[in-house]
């Protein structure tokens, strides 16, 4: 049995435009909808997204990741925040065909000027194969860190959707 990963950095739904803040919502959405699109085409077992977005006033006020799932048919999903604050909230994400367990959300010390970055990780079964696990991983390195890997904060994540 083989498996296919996805990973992609989502840029809030902006697509190729310069700021989502400047983007309607209808935008946002038709740019995620080419996205699941993609998706339900490549058929991936797992997809790892980055600058994946929660419900934040700059990117439609919706949640990217429960969007995405739903359109791309893809059942399981899990968001580690990595920046939360002033009505933002985003980071990096799991989508899987798979119900994600032992899910942790690290996030890296921050770099100004950039946001804070950081990756979440979650273990899978592979098919087929009861006692065969694997761990997958998502994560948004900052180019402006030299020690982006070092751990700020790790937590556990709800992944009971």
């Amino acid at each position: 049995m083989t498996m296919k990963f996805v990973t992609l950095n989502l840029a809030h739904g902006r697509k190729d435009a310069w700021h989502q803040a400047l983007l309607r919502r209808a935008t946002i959405r038709a740019n995620l909808n080419e996205v699941a699109r993609i998706l339900r085409q490549e058929e991936p077992d797992v997809v790892a997204l980055q600058e994946a977005d929660a419900p934040s006033l700059w990117s439609g006020r919706f949640d990217h990741i429960a969007y995405l799932s739903e359109k791309a048919g893809i059942p399981y999903f899990v968001l580690g925040e990595h920046v939360q604050r002033m009505k933002l909230a985003y980071g990096t994400a799991l989508v899987s065909r798979q119900r994600l367990k032992e899910t942790i959300s690290h996030q890296f010390s921050p770099s100004p000027p950039t946001q804070r970055k950081g990756m979440i990780i979650g273990t899978i079964r592979w098919p087929g194969q009861q006692h065969f696990s694997l761990d997958v991983v998502s994560v948004h390195l900052d180019f402006m860190s030299r020690g982006a890997l070092k751990p700020a904060s790790a937590g556990r994540v709800d992944t009971s959707q």
